[in-house]
């Protein structure tokens, strides 16, 4: 479970990444009206639609894997 719990965070940071970097992307372009959007829009749009489900989707598992990340209760130490 710990090798499991390793993998998917690095999975959660990534899926978010990509939809956060889809969505600004698209704002960007249509608050500036910019032409290099409209080739982009097919593949951005769907990908910021879908991304932060998905985001969600992987979150909620992350709390059955904080032990094997934090070790012990599951609650990282701050000090």
């Amino acid at each position: 479970p710990a090798m499991i719990a390793e993998a998917w965070l690095p999975l959660f940071l990534l899926v978010a990444g990509l939809g956060l970097g889809a969505a600004c992307a698209l704002a960007i372009g249509r608050l500036l009206r910019e032409e290099w959007l409209e080739p982009l829009h097919a593949a951005l749009a769907p990908l910021a639609r879908w991304a932060p489900l998905l985001a969600l989707v992987l979150a909620l598992a992350l709390p059955a894997f904080a032990p094997a990340l934090y070790g012990g209760d599951g609650m990282p130490r701050l000090a």
